[in-house]
């Protein structure tokens, strides 16, 4: 085990000796960041109880024997964490004092105080203690840590859960939320074959999102996924059969072009602005599947249907969480797949389709020999590489094979073998999983040509090779283009039912 940090990787181990069993008063002179190096064999339990308007949680762990070492929330979340006390076995609850966080392996990373545990015997442990959620939602503001929005608040369990810094390997928790009367509770957790939440403790750094309060809460089925839509407080033109219906359209594209689930489920949180159209949309997953989106409150149906967003957010369920060094490859391929979805199911043309990838591909290349794409952060390396980089492995596929096989058949392998959004993987199983199913090392090539160093890509080249020129603000085919085939191929195919 070691710490964790907010990047998206599973988490390795850091072994360390356990310290003999102490009264309750060694609670402030525990050991740092240690835990048991075989891990405790029962779950986590966390109870959580929510005041009136979301303004307080009370949580509760009950934490099985094997157990030990520092407690910790989100950096920005702590200073709202509040009276903590714990009861080793059956004994009398004592308060935990905020010690000094041990060092992150990321340098980048904010730290905070952390809070001591002791060992716990085999009758295990419990830890109390407050969390004043009104307040962090009003301090912090942000909906990946703590926000307020007109009498409910999005706040991740990452932000109100203590664990342990460091993570014991396959260690189950369990998650039980009592709402207060007349309000809701909607998470992106996954829930277990008894319907309670539960995950690996691995899976709370960067948790999906929650949200409390006056909420407004529909389920639907989409293809044997449960997708549970939550509507904060706020003014929408469109009833809520409305908005069921647009996101059921949307869940069924990304479903149809899988041929099967790509998560066992997923929370979309629709957040009511001002105006009209979706503004910027967040995935968070580890464990889970969630979405969220702000919606303006005199959109339609019909620019709602022809939109892009929701779509976009939902292929990202149906792919795992890499490093984030990665992230342009997940960006990558939602940004490409994205209009080509919607251009297979007559939702805009071909045309359209293309000359949207056309006219921004180009804000992200990168000069030759420079930095490759791993580690990029600026937007159009981020999703542009990424998309240039599914175009070259698409068009390779292609044309390696005859047009037997393509990006798509790479893509649903990986969801086939769980590669969703709840799980983590590194880049290599990816890339073999993707090579596998197309039976050209296709992924593995354009990875080892553009990650670590960039390699010269003539972008105007391969468009022309596909018979795709501009033509004023859109695009023209040429038919008799060499790759013609695989321009129409990639358009045109029909996606799995």
């Amino acid at each position: 085990m070691r710490r964790a940090a907010p990047a998206l990787l599973i988490v390795a181990a850091c072994g360390a000796t356990p310290i003999a069993a102490t009264t309750a008063k060694s609670t402030t002179i525990a050991p740092a960041a240690i835990a048991s190096p075989s891990g405790p064999t029962m779950p986590w339990r966390y109870d959580v109880v929510a005041s009136a308007r979301a303004i307080e949680l009370a949580v509760q762990i009950a934490i099985p024997a094997g157990s030990w070492g520092d407690l910790e929330v989100d950096p920005r979340a702590e200073p709202f964490v509040q009276k903590v006390e714990v009861a080793i076995g059956d004994g009398a609850f004592q308060p935990i004092t905020r010690a000094e966080a041990p060092p992150s392996d990321d340098a980048d990373e904010p730290t905070a105080p952390v809070f001591r545990l002791p060992p716990c015997p085999a009758a295990g442990c419990r830890v109390r203690y407050r969390f004043a959620l009104e307040k962090a939602a009003l301090a912090v503001d942000a909906d990946g840590v703590a926000a307020e929005h007109d009498g409910a608040v999005i706040a991740p369990p990452s932000a109100w859960l203590l664990r342990p810094i460091c993570l014991p390997d396959e260690q189950a928790f369990r998650l039980h939320v009592t709402e207060a009367p007349g309000e809701r509770f909607a998470t992106g957790l996954f829930r277990g074959p008894d319907h309670e939440i539960t995950g690996d403790l691995s899976d709370l750094p960067k948790a999906p999102f929650t949200a409390f309060g006056a909420l407004r809460l529909r389920t639907i089925d989409v293809g044997g996924e449960s997708i549970q839509i939550a509507t904060l407080p706020g003014d929408l033109d469109l009833p809520d059969d409305g908005l069921a219906a647009w996101i059921q359209g949307a869940a069924r594209l990304v479903h149809d072009y899988y041929g099967r689930p790509p998560a066992p489920s997923a929370l979309v949180l629709l957040v009511p602005t001002s105006g009209r159209g979706i503004g910027y949309g967040r995935t968070l997953g580890n464990g889970g599947a969630s979405v969220i989106l702000p919606l303006g409150e005199h959109s339609t149906a019909a620019e709602l249907g022809r939109g892009w967003e929701l779509t976009h957010e939902l292929l990202h369920t149906a792919f795992p969480l890499l490093d984030r060094q990665h992230a342009w490859l997940a960006e990558g391929l939602a940004t490409y797949v994205e209009p080509l979805l919607r251009a297979r199911k007559g939702i805009i043309s071909p045309e359209e389709a293309l000359s949207h990838l056309y006219r921004r591909m180009p804000f992200g290349l990168a000069a030759p020999g420079g930095p490759g794409l791993d580690g990029a952060t600026s937007w159009g390396r981020v999703y542009w590489g990424g998309a240039i980089f599914c175009l070259l492995a698409d068009v390779a596929i292609r044309e390696r094979t005859g047009g037997k096989k393509s990006l798509d058949d790479a893509l649903r392998a990986i969801v086939a073998e769980g590669g969703n959004v709840g799980a983590r993987w590194p880049v290599s199983r990816v890339l073999a999983v993707a090579d596998a199913a197309t039976g050209v090392p296709v992924f593995s090539e354009l990875y080892a040509a553009q990650a670590a160093r960039c390699e010269a890509i003539d972008l105007a080249a391969m468009w022309r090779s596909l018979g795709v020129s501009p033509d004023g603000l859109a695009v023209r085919f040429d038919e008799s283009a060499p790759r013609a085939w695989i321009r129409r191929a990639i358009v045109a195919t029909a996606t799995k039912g």
